[in-house]
């Protein structure tokens, strides 16, 4: 029963070692920007 948190943190932690992908995406080229519309 122990064993799940554990492999919870270890996932966890992992992740925030992928990289992210450098420049502009979907979401715009700025920070916490909407998503810009597709027309």
């Amino acid at each position: 029963i122990l064993f799940v948190p554990v492999v919870s943190i270890v996932a966890f932690l992992v992740l925030c070692l992928f990289p992210g992908q450098p420049g502009p995406n979907r979401y715009g080229r700025r920070t916490n920007e909407p998503a810009e519309s597709k027309r």
